[in-house]
């Protein structure tokens, strides 16, 4: 599928922008988090400064938490949360089931402030400081209770840690100079990683695959690794743009890129590949993208620069229509190609309305060939069974749209 929608940077473009807002219309809205089944995120301001939640079936969000007065970081892996608040006058760390919102268990707790970083079904990833100069770095194993801590004292400044299986890449100045750690629960060893490329700050650390944001001659690029083969360094995005906000999903990478102005816009890439797809179009700012499967969800500065509102919008893939082609038709192909295609859904017959029109292409979406034809018109056959099926049309001029289309014996 990738191979058909994933071209050269600005050799790709989307037609129209189909994210729209999910989470309330007031307040400031921030870090959003998705799984398969819900979307969560966090709130500003006072009445709405509490983690909100919503099951991605009907999109209705609710608070997680109702004290209002703790203002706590939020996490979500599948259906769990766990977040730090100061009920108890310093950072604890609590648990949660979004199916089950009356009960709640304080995981770890104690006179030192925990800072949450990261989590997934097995360990809790948090720093425990007591306000002097070093902390300490702690994976907490969910079902036992026991926590394992890094043997090596650190500096103050450990920013962000990821967990993946049994390893943890953080970033701290324990040298005075700010790196990325590598860290094995199994074996204990330590060691740093992609050197040598500037500063390190946000990251992610999936799928064994880690992804790191560099600040360096006044730019942000995205540089990373398979935790496997740390010394084998990839280029994941270093292009005259500021790329941030790196997230990893299913082999992809999704990231904000500053392309012009203070706009910051949405981009995709195959992790290890060169190619990238521009996501969004929007005149003000979007950042923090997630991804899980083909839904992306990311904040959006709905007024302006001068005077932001972040609202959490969802992207579903799925509905957009990808245009190819030269990079210097692209440029104007927004205001001058027109197309319809349609019905869709069908169930008989679809139609293709384009000026320019050479011939078409049906894939399943295991990238299958299904049909091709030369007319306007694709009519399935009885052996083509209902479902989504992916739709290239090919113009005369280099033009290619690319678009699902929804089959209904």
């Amino acid at each position: 599928m990738k191979k058909l929608i994933l071209l050269a940077f600005l050799g790709v473009m989307i037609l129209g922008d189909d994210a729209f807002q999910v989470s309330p219309d007031y307040g400031c809205h921030a870090y959003p988090h998705i799984s398969d089944e819900f979307i969560t995120f966090e709130g500003s301001g006072t009445m709405e400064s509490a983690p909100w939640f919503a099951n991605r079936r009907d999109m209705i969000f609710a608070p997680a938490i109702t004290d209002t007065f703790s203002q706590p970081t939020m996490l979500l892996c599948e259906t769990e949360i766990v977040y730090s608040d100061m009920r108890n006058g310093n950072l604890d760390i609590f648990w949660k089931d979004l199916y089950h919102l009356g009960y709640e268990v304080c995981l770890v707790g104690g006179s030192l402030h925990q800072h949450i970083r990261d989590f997934d079904t097995r360990y809790i990833l948090y720093t425990e400081s007591d306000g002097e100069e070093r902390e300490s770095l702690i994976a907490h194993n969910i079902s036992s209770g026991v926590d394992d801590t890094i043997s090596v004292p650190v500096w103050y400044n450990i920013f962000r840690a990821k967990i993946c299986g049994n390893e943890i890449v953080f970033t701290c100045d324990s040298s005075g100079i700010m790196e990325v750690y590598l860290w094995n629960l199994e074996t204990g060893s330590l060691r740093t990683i992609l050197g040598g490329l500037g500063t390190p700050s946000r990251f992610d650390f999936r799928e064994g695959i880690i992804v790191v944001q560099f600040y360096s001659d006044s730019d942000y690029d995205l540089y990373g690794c398979y935790v496997d083969s740390p010394d084998d360094i990839i280029v994941v995005a270093n292009e005259d743009y500021r790329e941030v906000y790196p997230a990893i999903n299913d082999g992809m990478v999704v990231y904000a890129v500053r392309i012009e102005g203070d706009n910051n816009e949405i981009m995709i890439t195959p992790f290890g590949e060169t190619a990238a797809m521009r996501l969004t179009y929007h005149p003000y700012s979007d950042i923090f993208p997630k991804k899980c499967g083909d839904v992306i969800v990311f904040e959006r500065n709905v007024l302006s620069h001068s005077s932001p509102q972040w609202r959490i919008c969802v992207l579903y893939m799925a509905n957009m229509d990808v245009i190819e082609g030269p990079i210097a038709q692209l440029e104007t192909i927004k205001s001058d190609l027109v197309y319809q295609v349609g019905p869709n859904p069908f169930n008989n017959q679809i139609d293709i309305f384009v000026e320019n029109f050479e011939r078409f292409e049906v894939y399943d979406i295991g990238s299958r060939e299904i049909a091709k034809g030369y007319q306007s018109t694709w009519s399935p056959n009885s052996k083509v069974p209902s479902g989504v099926y992916i739709f290239r049309i090919y113009l005369n001029n280099n033009i290619i749209i690319t678009k699902n289309i929804e089959y209904h014996k």
